[in-house]
C-alpha cells in the first residue's frame, strides 16, 4: 500500500458527540495532507461501524485502516482485528490493519507534548507537563505509559479513569519529590467527558490544561503509512485463496 491508498481511521466512539467531531477534524487534516480517500469509523456508539465506512469509498479495492486508540489494551489486541476481518467478509475489500501506529513509546508522543506546551502561554518545558490519559484497566498499557514518562522525562502521567494514578495523586507525588508540576495535557485524541473531567481536576489544582492530544501535527505524521514498514501491517481479504 501506498500513501493514495484509502484509509480509515478506526476510533473508539462516545456517548458525547464532540468526541465524533474531534475525530471528523483529523480526517480532514489527514485528506488535506494526503489527497487521497479517506473516512471514519467507530467501534462504539457513533455511527458509521467500519464495513458501512469502507462502502463509502470509491472503488474501495484496498483500504488501509489506521486505529486511533492510544494504548495496548484490549480494544487494539482483540476487537479491531475481529472488526477488520467482518468488514474483509462483508464488503470483499482487502483491508490492511497498521499495527499500533500510536504507540505511546513512538517519537510521536514526545513531539505532540512539545507542541502542545509551545501553544501555552509562557512556553512551558514539556518536562514540567503531566499527562493525564483517559485511563485502561490493562497493567500493561498502564506500565507503557510508565516507561514512556521516564523515557522522555516527564513529571509523571495520570490516569482520569481506571486503576492507575489520578491527576490529584500524580501532583501530590511530584511535590514531594521536588518536580514543579507547570500544565497538564490530556492524553486523549478529542474533546468530550473525559477531557471535562481532566480540566475541572486540573483547575481545582491551579494547573493549566493544553489542546488535546489528537490536535497535533505529531499524529498526523504518526498516522502517515510511509512511517511505518510493510512487514508491520496485517492484511484481511476474501479475495486471497
Amino acid at each position: 500500500m501506498n500513501g493514495s491508498s484509502a484509509t480509515v481511521l478506526l476510533a473508539h466512539g462516545s456517548p458525547d458527540p464532540r468526541h465524533a467531531h474531534g475525530i471528523e477534524r483529523i480526517a480532514e487534516r489527514w485528506q488535506a495532507r494526503h489527497r487521497a480517500p479517506v473516512a471514519v469509523a467507530y467501534l462504539d456508539h457513533h455511527e458509521p461501524r467500519l464495513a458501512t465506512a469502507i462502502r463509502s469509498l470509491p472503488h474501495p479495492g484496498a483500504v488501509t485502516v489506521r486505529p486511533l486508540l492510544l494504548s495496548r489494551g484490549l480494544h487494539l489486541t482483540e476487537d479491531v482485528p475481529a472488526v477488520i476481518a467482518s468488514a474483509a467478509a462483508d464488503t470483499g475489500a482487502e483491508v490492511q490493519q497498521g499495527s499500533a501506529p500510536l504507540a505511546v513509546h513512538g517519537d510521536w508522543v514526545r513531539d505532540a507534548v512539545a507542541e502542545l506546551a509551545s501553544r501555552l502561554p509562557g512556553r512551558p518545558e514539556p518536562g514540567h507537563g503531566l499527562l493525564v490519559t483517559a485511563g485502561t484497566s490493562n497493567a500493561a498499557a498502564l506500565q507503557a505509559w510508565e516507561e514512556a514518562a521516564e523515557r522522555w522525562g516527564w513529571i509523571s502521567v495520570a490516569h482520569a479513569t481506571g486503576p492507575g494514578r489520578t491527576l490529584t495523586q500524580a501532583v501530590a507525588e511530584a511535590q514531594r519529590s521536588g518536580a514543579t508540576v507547570r500544565f497538564v495535557v490530556p492524553v486523549v485524541l478529542a474533546e468530550g467527558r473525559i477531557v471535562d473531567k481532566i480540566a475541572a481536576n486540573a483547575a481545582a489544582l491551579g494547573l493549566p490544561v493544553s489542546s488535546v492530544i489528537g490536535t497535533t501535527t505529531a499524529l498526523l505524521d504518526a498516522l502517515d503509512p510511509t512511517a511505518h514498514r510493510p512487514d508491520s501491517e496485517t492484511t484481511f481479504s476474501t479475495m486471497s485463496a
